[in-house]
């Protein structure tokens, strides 16, 4: 499966493939529904001992180039993204509204709606890859 996320605005666009087959399982895009994704995060979480030996956690964003050996200590994946409705939700709104709303999906991470007539939701999940851990670790006790 793959996971693709073009970022151009307010025409993202979100899709999930199956690669074996080709099939597009869902695309989230301002020409084929009614919402679109302007925001998007994806970090991975590395575990590895500091200096005093310390176990410490950190988590890096998916956009940086990370070397082999920090590839072997992510424990962590995790997404969020903010889903924007493009349809208005007020119908005859008068005047212009000059507040905004941010959407967090992560700390620090937040998309800024401006447009207050529009709904945006925020998703996020975590996927913990510490299964991999305990089978290598078991794998390694029966050799």
């Amino acid at each position: 499966y793959s996971l693709h996320y073009n970022y151009s605005g307010i025409n993202s666009t979100l899709s999930f493939n199956n690669l074996t087959t080709g099939e597009s399982l869902f695309q989230i895009s301002p020409t084929t529904s009614n919402y679109s994704i302007p925001f998007m995060v994806v970090q991975f979480m590395r575990e590895y001992k500091d200096g005093t030996g310390n176990i410490v956690h950190k988590w890096v964003s998916g956009h940086t180039t990370l070397p082999a050996s920090d590839v072997a200590q992510i424990k962590a994946v995790r997404i969020g993204f903010v889903l924007v409705s493009n349809t208005a939700k007020i119908k005859g709104a008068k005047g212009v509204v000059s507040k905004t709303i941010d959407f967090c999906p992560f700390e620090n991470y937040c998309y800024t709606l401006s447009d207050l007539n529009k709904v945006a939701y925020v998703f996020r999940t975590t996927i913990h890859l510490r299964n991999f851990d305990y089978l290598k670790r078991i794998d390694d006790k029966v050799l």
